[in-house]
C-alpha cells in the first residue's frame, strides 16, 4: 500500500516528459575499438524481432485509440511518454506487451 501511495504522489508531482535537446548535429560514430565498446550500454538485451514488432504495434494502437489532444502533453512524441515491456506466456508465438505511461495530461479546469 505504501508503494502505491508513493507512486501516486510521484505521478502527481512529476512534470511529465522532459523536453529533448536539440537534434543531434554531429557525426554519428559506430563503436569500432575496444575502448568504444566499453562505452556501449544496452538499453534492453537483444530480443526477437517479432517481439519488437508487437511492442511497436501496441504503442501505435494506444496512440490511435487515445485521441485526447492533451494526453501526451509535454512529450515531443507520444512514444516518448511510454515505457514498454514484452514477455511471452503460455501461448506459443504470442507476445504480451505492457505499456507504462510516464506522461501526464495538463490540469483542465472543471466547468
Amino acid at each position: 500500500m505504501i508503494k502505491v501511495c508513493a507512486l501516486a504522489v510521484l505521478a502527481a508531482i512529476l512534470p511529465g516528459c522532459i523536453r529533448p535537446a536539440v537534434s543531434w548535429k554531429g557525426e554519428v560514430k559506430w563503436p569500432e575499438t575496444a575502448q568504444d565498446e566499453q562505452s556501449v550500454k544496452l538499453i534492453v538485451p537483444a530480443i526477437e524481432a517479432e517481439a519488437a514488432i508487437a511492442a511497436a504495434a501496441a504503442i501505435r494502437e494506444m496512440v490511435r485509440t487515445n485521441t485526447d489532444p492533451g494526453l501526451f502533453w509535454g512529450c515531443s512524441t507520444p512514444a516518448q511518454g511510454m515505457d514498454v515491456a514484452v514477455s511471452t506466456g503460455p501461448t506459443p508465438g504470442l507476445y504480451y506487451v505492457a505499456l507504462g505511461q510516464h506522461f501526464r495530461a495538463p490540469n483542465k479546469s472543471q466547468d
